[in-house]
């Protein structure tokens, strides 16, 4: 059962996993499908109308190259989070990336500052594997830089301005 019996309450998470070109390309539109359904309604009020999506990197990069992936999670970013406001859904992107750059590998703050608008709202969800893990995290003065960029660009990513980008791109 996904409620707890004493609370009601959800008790877990379902975060859909977009890991191929057409599933990327039809994000706005599995979370619209998503959103209209009654017990999935239920659900996000559960969960605080807090919904997570992973977007894969290394599979989508197999499934279609490197520049194919990444304009289709550029796409997906977008979709994602006009669908999440529309439906009045706090979204969390959750970025699955591997260490090379075929599977996504990349300085986490440039991950965040090439995200469209409102793509990140205060706050990060990665999992990062294969070499990138001693690269950005093998020494503490490192991994202490990597999380201090990490945090610049989302706080960056989350300011009045980039929520008024999000809103009006034109200006």
């Amino acid at each position: 059962d996904v409620l707890d019996q004493k609370t009601g309450q959800a008790v877990l998470d379902a975060a859909p996993l977009l890991e191929t070109i057409d599933t990327l390309e039809g994000a706005g539109a599995l979370l619209e499908a998503l959103c209209a359904v009654p017990a999935y309604q239920r659900h996000l009020e559960a969960r605080g109308r807090r919904q997570v999506v992973q977007l894969g990197y290394p599979d989508s990069g197999k499934d279609g190259g490197l520049v194919a992936s990444r304009w289709a999670i550029h796409v997906a970013q977008q979709q994602l989070t006009a669908t999440a406001r529309s439906n009045a859904v706090q979204l969390t992107l959750f970025h699955g990336r591997g260490g090379a750059v075929s599977r996504g590998a990349a300085r986490t703050d440039v991950l965040v500052r090439s995200a469209p608008p409102g793509a990140f709202r205060g706050e990060l969800r990665v999992t990062e594997q294969g070499e990138v893990l001693s690269h950005g995290y093998g020494l503490k003065p490192i991994a202490m830089r990597t999380f201090e960029q990490a945090f610049h660009a989302v706080m960056l990513a989350s300011t009045p301005l980039a929520a008024a980008l999000q809103e009006d791109p034109q200006h």
